[in-house]
């Protein structure tokens, strides 16, 4: 076995971290966020806070993955973990940005925005 890690895990994990920071600097720039600021800010830290979100339903959806006492096919207990992860990222997405976005109006657009990213990402599969 190598002590490196496969290439394609390697890939993902760069995709996911430049559109995290892609995310973080377009939040500076239309936020106008000043460099004072950039710690504390509630824009700055949303797209990290998501991806928090995000990691936290994907661990409680494995534990849906279960076969039933007649079921053959992994597949159905695969998407019930997904849906099942899918529902509760959409419950915490709408937490998250409730609290980092105080009800304004830019909460309601981020959160539709997040959501129709997730159900574009179901489609998909």
């Amino acid at each position: 076995m190598s002590a490196t890690a496969p290439a394609w895990r390697l890939t993902y994990f760069e995709t996911y971290a430049v559109t995290a920071i892609a995310t973080m600097l377009l939040a500076k720039i239309v936020f106008k966020v000043s460099d004072a600021d950039l710690a504390t800010s509630h824009v700055m830290l949303y797209p990290l806070a998501l991806g928090g979100v995000s990691i936290i339903a994907s661990i409680i959806g494995t534990f849906f993955v279960k076969l039933g006492k007649n079921d053959t096919k992994i597949m159905g207990a695969l998407y019930k973990g997904l849906i099942w992860s899918g529902l509760l990222s959409a419950g915490g997405f709408y937490l998250v940005t409730r609290k980092m976005m105080h009800g304004s109006l830019w909460a309601i657009i981020l959160f539709r925005s997040g959501s129709f990213g997730l159900l574009l990402w179901l489609d998909w599969l």
